[in-house]
């Protein structure tokens, strides 16, 4: 199977995959083929108005691809941030701006992604970290920042 992307907003996710077995799955709306998905995503109030909540599924033979579209749309913004257990495996999260929430910021320029989490997690927590899986997790949010719409990638390391 094709990498799958989750692209959330509001309370909700726009899952995209090749795998037909996501339609089974709890989606308020399916949408099934290359261009349907990608008119509905490029061209679409739905990521940035704030107010829809409903988990969307895109069903595309190359998920990549449709995830290029976007990329080449939106401005993108590059965030890291830690997946953070102690010696007893409690997972480690902050509040902030009214929810709970894992440890993450934008990566500086030049910096590398996996170093800038590092610094997000410690800046924001005080906690050192000791030791980094290289593997990583990405994850995409929509967002509304000054009037310009964009989209934030963030890689997560488990820390």
């Amino acid at each position: 199977m094709d990498k799958e992307f989750k692209i959330y907003y509001n309370n909700s996710v726009i899952l995209i995959t090749s795998d037909r077995a996501q339609m089974n799955k709890n989606f308020a709306t399916i949408i099934d083929g290359e261009t349907e998905s990608e008119k509905f995503l490029l061209n679409t109030e739905t990521l940035f108005d704030g107010t829809t909540n409903k988990n969307i599924l895109l069903i595309v033979n190359q998920p990549i691809d449709l995830m290029l579209s976007v990329w080449n749309k939106y401005k993108i913004i590059y965030a890291g941030g830690g997946i953070v257990f102690n010696e007893n495996d409690e997972l480690l999260i902050i509040h902030r701006r009214g929810k709970w929430d894992l440890p993450k910021g934008k990566i500086e320029l030049k910096e590398k992604i996996i170093d800038g989490a590092v610094r997000e997690v410690e800046e924001e927590t005080g906690v050192k970290i000791e030791t980094v899986l290289p593997e990583k997790i990405c994850t995409y949010h929509a967002y509304t920042l000054k009037g310009k719409k964009g989209l934030k990638e963030t890689s997560w390391y488990e820390m």
